[in-house]
Protein backbone atom coordinates (compact mmCIF):
# COMPACT_ATOMS: atom_id res chain seq x y z
CA UNK A 1 0.00 0.00 0.00
CA UNK A 2 3.17 2.68 0.61
CA UNK A 3 4.32 1.24 -2.66
CA UNK A 4 0.88 2.59 -4.31
CA UNK A 5 1.05 5.96 -2.13
CA UNK A 6 4.72 6.59 -2.98
CA UNK A 7 4.01 5.97 -6.96
CA UNK A 8 0.53 8.70 -6.88
CA UNK A 9 2.75 11.23 -4.72
CA UNK A 10 5.47 10.84 -7.89
CA UNK A 11 2.99 11.03 -10.48
CA UNK A 12 1.86 13.96 -9.58
CA UNK A 13 4.93 15.59 -8.53
CA UNK A 14 6.42 14.89 -12.44
CA UNK A 15 2.43 16.18 -13.18
CA UNK A 16 3.42 19.45 -11.45
CA UNK A 17 7.05 19.71 -12.93
CA UNK A 18 5.57 19.52 -16.62
CA UNK A 19 2.91 22.27 -15.91
CA UNK A 20 5.44 24.88 -14.47
CA UNK A 21 7.34 23.90 -17.65
CA UNK A 22 4.74 24.46 -19.98
CA UNK A 23 3.49 27.50 -18.27
CA UNK A 24 7.53 28.69 -18.31
CA UNK A 25 7.52 28.21 -21.97
CA UNK A 26 3.84 29.88 -22.68
CA UNK A 27 5.33 32.71 -20.59
CA UNK A 28 8.58 32.67 -23.02
CA UNK A 29 6.43 32.72 -26.29
CA UNK A 30 4.10 35.76 -24.39
CA UNK A 31 7.68 37.92 -24.00
CA UNK A 32 8.50 37.59 -27.47
CA UNK A 33 9.88 40.73 -29.09
CA UNK A 34 6.56 40.78 -31.75
CA UNK A 35 8.05 44.44 -32.64
CA UNK A 36 11.12 42.98 -33.68
CA UNK A 37 11.49 43.16 -37.87
CA UNK A 38 12.84 39.96 -38.15
CA UNK A 39 12.75 36.57 -35.71
CA UNK A 40 14.72 33.57 -36.88
CA UNK A 41 16.22 30.20 -35.43
CA UNK A 42 19.02 28.55 -36.54
CA UNK A 43 18.59 25.39 -35.15
CA UNK A 44 15.55 24.57 -37.65
CA UNK A 45 16.09 26.62 -40.76
CA UNK A 46 13.31 28.95 -40.49
CA UNK A 47 13.00 32.98 -40.35
CA UNK A 48 10.13 35.06 -39.09
CA UNK A 49 9.14 38.09 -41.02
CA UNK A 50 6.67 40.59 -39.08
CA UNK A 51 3.73 41.95 -41.18
CA UNK A 52 2.16 44.32 -39.48
CA UNK A 53 -1.14 43.26 -37.02
CA UNK A 54 -3.84 42.39 -37.45
CA UNK A 55 -7.71 42.27 -35.72
CA UNK A 56 -10.30 40.47 -35.99
CA UNK A 57 -13.55 42.18 -37.12
CA UNK A 58 -16.70 41.49 -34.91
CA UNK A 59 -19.19 43.27 -36.62
CA UNK A 60 -20.51 43.53 -40.01
CA UNK A 61 -21.98 46.22 -41.76
CA UNK A 62 -23.67 46.74 -45.15
CA UNK A 63 -25.33 49.25 -47.75
CA UNK A 64 -27.15 48.94 -50.87
CA UNK A 65 -26.76 50.75 -54.56
CA UNK A 66 -29.65 50.72 -56.79
CA UNK A 67 -29.41 51.32 -60.90
CA UNK A 68 -32.82 51.47 -63.01
CA UNK A 69 -32.50 49.13 -65.89
CA UNK A 70 -34.37 49.53 -69.32
CA UNK A 71 -34.36 47.84 -72.28
CA UNK A 72 -30.77 48.71 -73.06
CA UNK A 73 -29.37 46.65 -70.23
CA UNK A 74 -31.01 43.19 -70.77
CA UNK A 75 -27.75 41.72 -71.30
CA UNK A 76 -26.81 42.65 -67.55
CA UNK A 77 -29.98 40.77 -65.81
CA UNK A 78 -30.01 37.21 -64.90
CA UNK A 79 -31.15 35.24 -67.59
CA UNK A 80 -33.88 33.60 -65.85
CA UNK A 81 -35.15 37.18 -64.59
CA UNK A 82 -34.60 38.35 -68.06
CA UNK A 83 -36.80 35.75 -69.75
CA UNK A 84 -39.87 36.50 -67.39
CA UNK A 85 -39.73 40.18 -69.06
CA UNK A 86 -41.33 40.67 -72.17
CA UNK A 87 -38.82 43.72 -73.57
CA UNK A 88 -36.38 41.36 -73.09
CA UNK A 89 -37.58 39.17 -75.93
CA UNK A 90 -33.94 38.11 -76.86
CA UNK A 91 -33.80 36.01 -73.87
CA UNK A 92 -36.96 34.21 -74.77
CA UNK A 93 -37.66 30.63 -75.84
CA UNK A 94 -39.02 31.45 -79.91
CA UNK A 95 -42.08 29.45 -80.89
CA UNK A 96 -42.71 28.43 -84.52
CA UNK A 97 -46.41 29.70 -85.80
CA UNK A 98 -48.68 27.48 -88.06
CA UNK A 99 -48.59 28.32 -91.73
CA UNK A 100 -52.29 28.37 -91.76
CA UNK A 101 -52.76 31.23 -90.33
CA UNK A 102 -50.02 33.15 -92.06
CA UNK A 103 -52.07 31.94 -95.68
CA UNK A 104 -55.72 33.38 -94.10
CA UNK A 105 -54.11 36.71 -92.97
CA UNK A 106 -52.17 37.42 -96.68
CA UNK A 107 -55.66 36.26 -98.40
CA UNK A 108 -57.16 38.81 -95.79
CA UNK A 109 -55.07 41.47 -96.70
CA UNK A 110 -55.20 40.76 -101.04
CA UNK A 111 -58.92 41.23 -100.67
CA UNK A 112 -58.25 44.81 -98.82
CA UNK A 113 -56.04 45.71 -100.99
CA UNK A 114 -58.58 45.28 -104.22
CA UNK A 115 -61.39 46.72 -102.21
CA UNK A 116 -59.25 49.91 -101.47
CA UNK A 117 -57.96 49.86 -105.64
CA UNK A 118 -61.65 50.09 -106.44
CA UNK A 119 -62.47 52.76 -103.97
CA UNK A 120 -59.98 55.01 -105.58
CA UNK A 121 -60.80 54.39 -109.04
CA UNK A 122 -64.14 56.07 -108.17
CA UNK A 123 -63.15 58.79 -106.52
CA UNK A 124 -60.89 59.39 -109.16
CA UNK A 125 -63.98 59.58 -111.49
CA UNK A 126 -65.51 61.94 -109.57
CA UNK A 127 -62.45 64.14 -109.32
CA UNK A 128 -62.17 64.41 -113.09
CA UNK A 129 -65.78 65.14 -113.52
CA UNK A 130 -65.25 68.30 -110.99
CA UNK A 131 -61.99 69.23 -112.93
CA UNK A 132 -63.93 69.87 -115.66
CA UNK A 133 -66.85 71.48 -114.70
CA UNK A 134 -64.05 74.20 -112.68
CA UNK A 135 -62.54 74.67 -116.44
CA UNK A 136 -65.98 75.66 -117.79
CA UNK A 137 -66.55 78.11 -115.63
CA UNK A 138 -63.26 79.69 -116.02
CA UNK A 139 -63.65 80.06 -119.24
CA UNK A 140 -66.74 81.88 -118.58
CA UNK A 141 -65.22 84.55 -116.07
CA UNK A 142 -62.18 85.10 -118.90
CA UNK A 143 -65.15 86.14 -121.53
CA UNK A 144 -66.64 88.58 -118.90
CA UNK A 145 -62.90 89.59 -118.42
CA UNK A 146 -62.73 90.93 -122.32
CA UNK A 147 -66.23 92.29 -122.20
CA UNK A 148 -64.93 94.27 -119.31
CA UNK A 149 -61.83 95.27 -120.89
CA UNK A 150 -63.52 96.37 -123.97
CA UNK A 151 -65.80 98.68 -122.05
CA UNK A 152 -62.37 100.11 -120.04
CA UNK A 153 -60.99 101.92 -123.12
CA UNK A 154 -63.91 104.23 -123.45
CA UNK A 155 -63.04 105.55 -120.20
CA UNK A 156 -62.19 109.32 -120.02
CA UNK A 157 -58.98 110.75 -120.28
CA UNK A 158 -59.14 111.93 -115.88
CA UNK A 159 -60.23 108.12 -115.62
CA UNK A 160 -56.79 106.91 -117.39
CA UNK A 161 -54.80 109.36 -115.27
CA UNK A 162 -56.53 107.77 -112.31
CA UNK A 163 -54.99 104.95 -113.46
CA UNK A 164 -51.40 106.02 -113.58
CA UNK A 165 -51.37 107.13 -110.23
CA UNK A 166 -52.89 104.16 -109.04
CA UNK A 167 -50.71 101.63 -110.89
CA UNK A 168 -47.45 104.13 -109.69
CA UNK A 169 -49.40 103.11 -106.22
CA UNK A 170 -49.52 100.17 -106.95
CA UNK A 171 -45.73 99.83 -108.28
CA UNK A 172 -44.30 101.07 -104.74
CA UNK A 173 -46.83 99.00 -102.83
CA UNK A 174 -45.47 95.81 -104.48
CA UNK A 175 -41.88 97.39 -104.10
CA UNK A 176 -42.55 97.43 -100.65
CA UNK A 177 -44.07 94.12 -100.33
CA UNK A 178 -41.00 92.73 -102.37
CA UNK A 179 -38.62 94.10 -99.69
CA UNK A 180 -40.84 92.75 -96.89
CA UNK A 181 -41.29 89.51 -98.27
CA UNK A 182 -37.05 89.60 -98.37
CA UNK A 183 -36.73 90.46 -94.99
CA UNK A 184 -39.80 87.63 -94.26
CA UNK A 185 -37.71 85.75 -95.89
CA UNK A 186 -34.39 86.30 -94.24
CA UNK A 187 -35.89 85.76 -91.09
CA UNK A 188 -36.88 82.60 -92.28
CA UNK A 189 -33.75 81.56 -92.83
CA UNK A 190 -32.41 82.70 -89.32
CA UNK A 191 -35.17 80.92 -88.11
CA UNK A 192 -34.27 77.64 -90.05
CA UNK A 193 -30.62 78.02 -88.70
CA UNK A 194 -31.94 78.37 -84.86
CA UNK A 195 -34.03 75.64 -85.91
CA UNK A 196 -30.84 73.65 -86.93
CA UNK A 197 -28.81 74.84 -83.81
CA UNK A 198 -31.77 73.59 -81.84
CA UNK A 199 -32.03 70.24 -83.19
CA UNK A 200 -27.99 69.65 -83.12
CA UNK A 201 -28.41 70.45 -79.58
CA UNK A 202 -30.61 68.40 -78.72
CA UNK A 203 -28.63 65.74 -80.63
CA UNK A 204 -25.65 66.19 -79.00
CA UNK A 205 -28.10 66.36 -75.44
CA UNK A 206 -29.49 62.87 -76.57
CA UNK A 207 -25.62 61.47 -77.74
CA UNK A 208 -23.90 62.79 -74.24
CA UNK A 209 -26.67 60.92 -72.43
CA UNK A 210 -26.14 57.92 -74.24
CA UNK A 211 -22.07 58.32 -73.54
CA UNK A 212 -23.50 58.59 -69.56
CA UNK A 213 -25.22 55.83 -69.50
CA UNK A 214 -22.95 53.77 -71.95
CA UNK A 215 -20.28 54.18 -69.37
CA UNK A 216 -22.34 53.37 -66.31
CA UNK A 217 -23.22 49.93 -68.28
CA UNK A 218 -19.79 49.00 -68.97
CA UNK A 219 -18.58 50.15 -65.11
CA UNK A 220 -21.85 47.80 -63.97
CA UNK A 221 -20.27 44.99 -66.67
CA UNK A 222 -16.97 45.17 -65.18
CA UNK A 223 -18.24 45.06 -61.31
CA UNK A 224 -20.82 42.27 -62.22
CA UNK A 225 -17.61 40.40 -63.38
CA UNK A 226 -15.60 41.24 -60.62
CA UNK A 227 -18.02 40.27 -58.53
CA UNK A 228 -19.26 36.84 -59.88
CA UNK A 229 -14.86 35.82 -59.97
CA UNK A 230 -15.17 36.74 -56.04
CA UNK A 231 -13.26 40.38 -56.52
CA UNK A 232 -14.15 42.95 -54.37
CA UNK A 233 -14.83 45.84 -56.57
CA UNK A 234 -16.71 49.62 -55.70
CA UNK A 235 -16.03 50.43 -59.18
CA UNK A 236 -20.04 50.49 -59.65
CA UNK A 237 -19.98 53.69 -57.53
CA UNK A 238 -20.54 57.38 -58.62
CA UNK A 239 -17.47 58.90 -57.76
CA UNK A 240 -19.54 61.27 -55.22
CA UNK A 241 -21.95 58.51 -53.82
CA UNK A 242 -18.25 56.80 -53.26
CA UNK A 243 -17.17 59.42 -51.43
CA UNK A 244 -20.48 59.45 -49.43
CA UNK A 245 -19.90 55.76 -48.59
CA UNK A 246 -16.27 56.09 -47.42
CA UNK A 247 -17.03 59.04 -45.31
CA UNK A 248 -20.54 57.37 -43.78
CA UNK A 249 -18.33 54.52 -42.97
CA UNK A 250 -15.74 56.24 -41.39
CA UNK A 251 -17.60 57.98 -39.43
CA UNK A 252 -20.38 55.58 -38.21
CA UNK A 253 -17.82 53.47 -37.44
CA UNK A 254 -14.96 55.18 -35.76
CA UNK A 255 -12.35 53.36 -37.85
CA UNK A 256 -8.86 54.39 -37.37
CA UNK A 257 -5.89 54.06 -39.60
CA UNK A 258 -2.29 52.87 -38.82
CA UNK A 259 0.49 53.99 -40.20
CA UNK A 260 1.39 51.33 -42.58
CA UNK A 261 -2.07 51.85 -43.89
CA UNK A 262 -1.72 55.38 -44.32
CA UNK A 263 0.55 54.64 -47.57
CA UNK A 264 -2.88 53.41 -49.01
CA UNK A 265 -5.48 55.43 -51.14
CA UNK A 266 -8.79 55.09 -48.26
CA UNK A 267 -10.79 53.40 -51.13
CA UNK A 268 -8.40 50.72 -51.48
CA UNK A 269 -8.42 50.66 -47.55
CA UNK A 270 -12.52 50.15 -47.46
CA UNK A 271 -12.58 47.51 -50.63
CA UNK A 272 -10.01 45.31 -48.18
CA UNK A 273 -13.26 45.17 -45.18
CA UNK A 274 -15.39 43.56 -48.33
CA UNK A 275 -16.34 40.44 -47.46
CA UNK A 276 -19.50 39.58 -49.55
CA UNK A 277 -21.18 41.27 -52.42
CA UNK A 278 -24.53 40.26 -53.81
CA UNK A 279 -26.30 41.32 -56.93
CA UNK A 280 -29.64 41.09 -57.07
CA UNK A 281 -32.65 42.25 -59.55
CA UNK A 282 -35.89 44.28 -58.15
CA UNK A 283 -38.84 43.73 -60.88
CA UNK A 284 -40.75 46.97 -62.29
CA UNK A 285 -44.18 45.03 -61.21
CA UNK A 286 -42.91 45.39 -57.43
CA UNK A 287 -42.68 49.40 -57.81
CA UNK A 288 -44.40 52.16 -59.41
CA UNK A 289 -42.04 53.69 -62.31
CA UNK A 290 -43.40 57.35 -62.66
CA UNK A 291 -41.63 57.22 -66.32
CA UNK A 292 -43.09 53.50 -67.68
CA UNK A 293 -39.52 52.91 -69.14
CA UNK A 294 -37.96 50.82 -66.49
CA UNK A 295 -37.82 47.02 -66.14
CA UNK A 296 -36.25 46.94 -63.06
CA UNK A 297 -34.00 47.69 -61.02
CA UNK A 298 -30.18 46.14 -60.54
CA UNK A 299 -29.26 46.78 -56.34
CA UNK A 300 -25.59 45.93 -55.32
CA UNK A 301 -25.55 44.80 -52.07
CA UNK A 302 -21.98 45.49 -50.11
CA UNK A 303 -20.94 43.50 -46.89
CA UNK A 304 -18.31 44.84 -44.84
CA UNK A 305 -15.91 42.96 -42.00
CA UNK A 306 -15.43 46.23 -39.32
CA UNK A 307 -12.49 45.38 -36.80
CA UNK A 308 -13.36 46.47 -33.66
CA UNK A 309 -9.54 48.65 -32.29
CA UNK A 310 -10.14 47.73 -28.59
CA UNK A 311 -9.79 44.27 -29.15
CA UNK A 312 -6.13 42.89 -28.54
CA UNK A 313 -4.51 42.46 -32.45
CA UNK A 314 -2.14 39.59 -33.35
CA UNK A 315 1.26 40.28 -34.33
CA UNK A 316 1.03 38.63 -37.97
CA UNK A 317 4.28 36.92 -39.15
CA UNK A 318 5.34 35.07 -42.45
CA UNK A 319 6.93 31.42 -41.66
CA UNK A 320 9.68 31.30 -44.41
CA UNK A 321 11.99 27.89 -43.98
CA UNK A 322 15.37 27.21 -46.02
CA UNK A 323 16.12 23.87 -47.72
CA UNK A 324 19.26 22.37 -46.51
CA UNK A 325 21.21 18.68 -46.98
CA UNK A 326 19.88 16.20 -44.12
CA UNK A 327 20.91 12.09 -44.86
CA UNK A 328 22.49 13.14 -48.20
CA UNK A 329 18.71 14.86 -48.92
CA UNK A 330 17.32 18.27 -49.59
CA UNK A 331 15.06 18.46 -46.47
CA UNK A 332 12.87 21.48 -44.88
CA UNK A 333 10.81 21.94 -41.73
CA UNK A 334 7.37 19.90 -42.82
CA UNK A 335 3.92 21.06 -42.22
CA UNK A 336 4.94 25.05 -40.81
CA UNK A 337 2.08 27.46 -41.62
CA UNK A 338 2.52 30.00 -44.17
CA UNK A 339 1.46 32.77 -41.65
CA UNK A 340 0.91 32.90 -37.73
CA UNK A 341 -0.67 35.63 -35.41
CA UNK A 342 0.44 35.66 -31.95
CA UNK A 343 -1.42 37.56 -29.74
CA UNK A 344 0.59 38.70 -26.43
CA UNK A 345 -2.25 39.99 -23.87
CA UNK A 346 -4.83 36.57 -25.16
CA UNK A 347 -1.82 34.21 -24.95
CA UNK A 348 -3.29 32.83 -28.15
CA UNK A 349 -2.14 32.23 -32.14
CA UNK A 350 -3.68 32.16 -35.36
CA UNK A 351 -2.47 30.31 -38.41
CA UNK A 352 -2.62 30.64 -41.94
CA UNK A 353 -2.08 27.95 -44.03
CA UNK A 354 -1.24 28.36 -48.33
CA UNK A 355 -4.94 27.45 -48.73
CA UNK A 356 -6.00 29.97 -46.56
CA UNK A 357 -4.60 32.89 -48.28
CA UNK A 358 -7.31 33.83 -51.26
CA UNK A 359 -8.94 35.78 -49.22
CA UNK A 360 -5.98 37.17 -46.99
CA UNK A 361 -3.69 40.52 -47.72
CA UNK A 362 -0.46 40.77 -45.88
CA UNK A 363 1.10 43.88 -48.02
CA UNK A 364 0.48 47.48 -46.29
CA UNK A 365 -2.43 46.51 -44.10
CA UNK A 366 -3.23 42.90 -42.89
CA UNK A 367 -7.38 42.01 -43.94
CA UNK A 368 -8.62 38.85 -44.38
CA UNK A 369 -12.65 37.64 -45.15
CA UNK A 370 -12.07 34.89 -42.92
CA UNK A 371 -10.40 34.75 -39.60
CA UNK A 372 -8.88 31.60 -38.57
CA UNK A 373 -9.70 29.65 -35.48
CA UNK A 374 -8.05 31.16 -32.43
CA UNK A 375 -5.75 28.60 -30.12
CA UNK A 376 -4.28 29.02 -26.48
CA UNK A 377 -0.81 29.22 -27.23
CA UNK A 378 0.20 25.32 -26.10
CA UNK A 379 -2.23 23.90 -27.69
CA UNK A 380 -1.92 25.03 -31.85
CA UNK A 381 1.50 24.21 -34.07
CA UNK A 382 3.43 22.09 -31.15
CA UNK A 383 6.49 22.80 -33.80
CA UNK A 384 6.33 25.96 -34.01
CA UNK A 385 5.84 26.84 -30.51
CA UNK A 386 8.60 24.91 -29.60
CA UNK A 387 10.92 26.75 -32.03
CA UNK A 388 9.55 29.74 -30.18
CA UNK A 389 9.97 28.86 -26.78
CA UNK A 390 13.85 28.20 -27.90
CA UNK A 391 13.70 24.82 -26.36
CA UNK A 392 13.89 20.91 -28.07
CA UNK A 393 12.51 20.20 -31.04
CA UNK A 394 10.93 17.36 -30.27
CA UNK A 395 7.72 17.39 -32.36
CA UNK A 396 9.45 18.87 -35.49
CA UNK A 397 9.50 16.70 -38.12
CA UNK A 398 11.54 17.34 -41.67
CA UNK A 399 10.21 16.43 -45.22
CA UNK A 400 11.66 16.42 -48.25
CA UNK A 401 11.83 18.89 -51.14
CA UNK A 402 11.92 18.60 -54.96
CA UNK A 403 14.07 22.58 -54.55
CA UNK A 404 17.21 22.80 -56.37
CA UNK A 405 20.44 23.78 -54.76
CA UNK A 406 21.71 26.38 -54.57
CA UNK A 407 17.90 27.95 -53.57
CA UNK A 408 17.60 31.73 -52.59
CA UNK A 409 14.77 33.28 -50.79
CA UNK A 410 15.00 37.35 -50.82
CA UNK A 411 13.07 38.22 -47.17
CA UNK A 412 13.05 41.77 -48.10
CA UNK A 413 15.14 44.18 -49.40
CA UNK A 414 18.98 43.79 -49.13
CA UNK A 415 17.94 40.32 -46.70
CA UNK A 416 18.71 37.01 -48.00
CA UNK A 417 17.83 33.85 -47.24
CA UNK A 418 20.51 31.11 -48.94
CA UNK A 419 20.87 27.48 -49.05
CA UNK A 420 24.08 25.43 -51.30
CA UNK A 421 25.32 22.36 -50.90
CA UNK A 422 27.36 21.46 -48.08
CA UNK A 423 30.63 23.90 -49.04
CA UNK A 424 31.51 27.14 -47.68
CA UNK A 425 30.92 29.56 -50.91
CA UNK A 426 34.12 32.30 -51.14
CA UNK A 427 32.17 35.80 -52.41
CA UNK A 428 33.28 39.23 -53.12
CA UNK A 429 31.43 42.45 -51.48
CA UNK A 430 31.38 45.00 -54.16
CA UNK A 431 30.25 48.52 -54.06
CA UNK A 432 27.45 49.60 -56.75
CA UNK A 433 29.04 53.40 -56.42
CA UNK A 434 33.14 53.88 -57.29
CA UNK A 435 34.89 55.93 -54.79
CA UNK A 436 36.28 58.96 -56.34
CA UNK A 437 39.59 60.14 -54.37
CA UNK A 438 42.62 62.75 -55.36
CA UNK A 439 45.48 60.17 -55.59
CA UNK A 440 43.50 57.82 -58.00
CA UNK A 441 40.43 58.76 -60.60
CA UNK A 442 38.40 55.73 -59.59
CA UNK A 443 38.65 52.33 -56.99
CA UNK A 444 36.86 50.42 -55.12
CA UNK A 445 37.29 48.71 -51.88
CA UNK A 446 36.64 44.22 -52.91
CA UNK A 447 35.97 42.37 -49.72
CA UNK A 448 35.71 39.07 -49.25
CA UNK A 449 32.89 36.87 -47.77
CA UNK A 450 32.80 33.41 -46.81
CA UNK A 451 28.97 32.49 -47.15
CA UNK A 452 27.96 28.85 -44.90
CA UNK A 453 25.85 26.79 -47.02
CA UNK A 454 22.92 27.72 -45.13
CA UNK A 455 22.72 31.47 -44.05
CA UNK A 456 20.77 34.90 -43.44
CA UNK A 457 22.40 37.08 -44.77
CA UNK A 458 21.89 41.21 -44.58
CA UNK A 459 23.50 42.82 -47.73
CA UNK A 460 23.89 47.00 -46.61
CA UNK A 461 23.23 49.23 -48.99
CA UNK A 462 25.41 50.43 -51.90
CA UNK A 463 26.86 46.49 -52.42
CA UNK A 464 26.53 43.39 -54.30
CA UNK A 465 27.98 39.92 -52.99
CA UNK A 466 29.25 37.96 -55.78
CA UNK A 467 28.66 34.70 -55.35
CA UNK A 468 29.45 31.55 -57.61
CA UNK A 469 26.41 31.36 -59.64
CA UNK A 470 24.20 34.13 -58.27
CA UNK A 471 24.42 37.79 -57.01
CA UNK A 472 23.01 39.51 -53.68
CA UNK A 473 22.92 42.81 -54.31
CA UNK A 474 22.14 45.44 -51.21
CA UNK A 475 18.93 47.11 -49.68
CA UNK A 476 17.94 50.23 -51.88
CA UNK A 477 16.69 52.28 -48.58
CA UNK A 478 20.17 53.81 -47.17
CA UNK A 479 21.80 54.36 -43.87
CA UNK A 480 19.84 51.10 -42.57
CA UNK A 481 20.95 48.68 -40.15
CA UNK A 482 19.55 45.01 -39.72
CA UNK A 483 18.34 43.68 -36.54
CA UNK A 484 17.49 40.38 -36.46
CA UNK A 485 16.52 38.70 -33.16
CA UNK A 486 17.89 35.32 -32.61
CA UNK A 487 16.01 32.34 -30.65
CA UNK A 488 18.54 30.40 -28.82
CA UNK A 489 18.46 28.37 -25.47
CA UNK A 490 15.23 30.10 -24.01
CA UNK A 491 16.47 32.89 -24.95
CA UNK A 492 16.49 35.88 -27.43
CA UNK A 493 19.27 37.85 -28.70
CA UNK A 494 19.62 41.09 -31.06
CA UNK A 495 21.69 40.62 -34.09
CA UNK A 496 23.60 42.93 -35.75
CA UNK A 497 26.05 40.83 -38.41
CA UNK A 498 25.47 40.58 -41.81
CA UNK A 499 26.28 36.88 -42.09
CA UNK A 500 24.27 34.62 -39.94
CA UNK A 501 25.33 31.18 -40.24
CA UNK A 502 22.72 28.60 -39.88
CA UNK A 503 24.20 25.37 -41.00
CA UNK A 504 26.16 25.13 -38.02
CA UNK A 505 22.86 24.73 -35.92
CA UNK A 506 21.00 22.96 -38.55
CA UNK A 507 24.41 20.37 -38.80
CA UNK A 508 23.68 19.58 -35.09
CA UNK A 509 21.43 17.18 -33.85
CA UNK A 510 21.58 18.63 -30.02
CA UNK A 511 18.62 20.36 -30.11
CA UNK A 512 16.52 18.51 -33.44
CA UNK A 513 17.15 15.09 -34.10
CA UNK A 514 15.48 15.82 -37.82
CA UNK A 515 12.91 12.45 -37.68
CA UNK A 516 11.17 12.35 -41.58
CA UNK A 517 7.69 13.44 -40.84
CA UNK A 518 5.22 10.61 -40.84
CA UNK A 519 1.40 11.44 -41.92
CA UNK A 520 -1.03 11.20 -38.73
CA UNK A 521 -2.95 8.15 -38.82
CA UNK A 522 0.30 6.26 -39.02
CA UNK A 523 1.77 8.02 -36.90
CA UNK A 524 -1.30 7.18 -34.41
CA UNK A 525 -1.04 3.95 -35.14
CA UNK A 526 2.79 3.46 -34.20
CA UNK A 527 2.44 4.84 -31.37
CA UNK A 528 -0.80 3.20 -30.14
CA UNK A 529 1.13 -0.24 -30.97
CA UNK A 530 3.82 0.90 -28.82
CA UNK A 531 2.04 1.84 -25.84
CA UNK A 532 0.39 -1.11 -26.16
CA UNK A 533 4.24 -2.84 -26.21
CA UNK A 534 4.80 -1.37 -23.19
CA UNK A 535 1.47 -1.89 -21.60
CA UNK A 536 2.14 -6.13 -22.12
CA UNK A 537 5.71 -6.09 -20.71
CA UNK A 538 4.81 -4.18 -17.44
CA UNK A 539 2.00 -6.48 -17.40
CA UNK A 540 4.38 -9.63 -18.17
CA UNK A 541 7.34 -8.39 -15.93
CA UNK A 542 5.29 -7.79 -12.97
CA UNK A 543 3.23 -10.98 -12.52
CA UNK A 544 5.23 -13.68 -10.15
CA UNK A 545 5.52 -16.55 -12.46
CA UNK A 546 4.32 -19.59 -11.10
CA UNK A 547 6.36 -23.06 -11.57
CA UNK A 548 3.75 -24.29 -14.13
CA UNK A 549 3.79 -20.87 -16.06
CA UNK A 550 8.03 -20.06 -15.70
CA UNK A 551 8.58 -22.56 -18.74
CA UNK A 552 5.51 -20.70 -20.98
CA UNK A 553 6.53 -17.17 -20.18
CA UNK A 554 9.60 -16.63 -23.17
CA UNK A 555 7.22 -18.39 -25.53
CA UNK A 556 3.95 -16.02 -24.78
CA UNK A 557 6.68 -12.79 -24.85
CA UNK A 558 7.84 -14.27 -27.92
CA UNK A 559 4.66 -14.28 -29.90
CA UNK A 560 3.38 -11.06 -28.94
CA UNK A 561 6.64 -9.59 -30.24
CA UNK A 562 5.82 -11.38 -33.40
CA UNK A 563 2.07 -10.37 -33.81
CA UNK A 564 3.32 -6.52 -33.41
CA UNK A 565 6.25 -6.66 -35.64
CA UNK A 566 3.41 -8.23 -38.15
CA UNK A 567 1.14 -5.81 -37.42
CA UNK A 568 3.49 -2.41 -37.69
CA UNK A 569 4.90 -4.34 -41.14
CA UNK A 570 1.22 -4.77 -42.44
CA UNK A 571 0.81 -0.90 -41.34
CA UNK A 572 3.65 0.45 -43.24
CA UNK A 573 2.63 -1.37 -46.20
CA UNK A 574 -0.54 0.28 -46.29
CA UNK A 575 0.60 3.42 -45.83
CA UNK A 576 2.98 3.04 -48.51
CA UNK A 577 0.25 2.13 -51.13
CA UNK A 578 -1.95 4.75 -49.87
CA UNK A 579 0.88 7.53 -50.38
CA UNK A 580 1.97 6.18 -53.72
CA UNK A 581 -1.82 6.06 -54.93
CA UNK A 582 -1.96 10.06 -53.60
CA UNK A 583 1.19 10.64 -55.72
CA UNK A 584 -1.32 9.95 -58.66
CA UNK A 585 -4.85 11.44 -57.98
CA UNK A 586 -5.33 14.30 -61.13
CA UNK A 587 -7.76 16.35 -60.57
CA UNK A 588 -9.79 17.38 -63.64
CA UNK A 589 -11.14 20.84 -63.08
CA UNK A 590 -14.51 22.20 -64.95
CA UNK A 591 -13.54 24.26 -67.98
CA UNK A 592 -15.26 27.38 -68.41
CA UNK A 593 -15.21 27.89 -72.07
CA UNK A 594 -18.14 27.06 -73.90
Amino acid sequence: MSCIIKKKNIIWIWGAVLLNMNLVHLQLISNINTTGLIITAPNAGIVLLHKGHYIPSDHVIYNTAMFPMTTNTCYLLPIREARKIPACKDFAILTRHKRLITDIITIGTSALALGTATASMILTKNLEKKVNQFQHNIKIIADRLELGEARMIQFEKNQMQLGMILQQSENLLNSTINQVNQHSSTLEAFQKQLNDYQQNLLTLQHRVIENNQDTVHRFLSLAIHDIINNKPTLGFLHPSDLQLVIKTILQENNVTVSNMAEQIPMVELITKLIIRQQIDFVPAELYSDINNIEIGKLTFTTFYAMPNDQKPHFNIYKVITGPFIHNNKVVRLAQMPSYIGINQKSNSSITWTSDDLSTCTFDQITTCRETPAEKPLGLGNTCLEQILDGTKLISCRTEETKLDLPHIQQIQSGQWLISTNNTYLHCIRVPTQPILTSRTKIWSENSQVIVPPVALISVPNGTTIHCPGFNLPGSIIPDTKAIINIIKNLSQIEENEEIIDMHKELNSNATWEKLPYVSGDVDALIQHMLSQTTQVSRHIYMTPPDNQDSKQFPILHYIVIGILVVVIIIALVTWCIKRSAASKITIALPSLIG
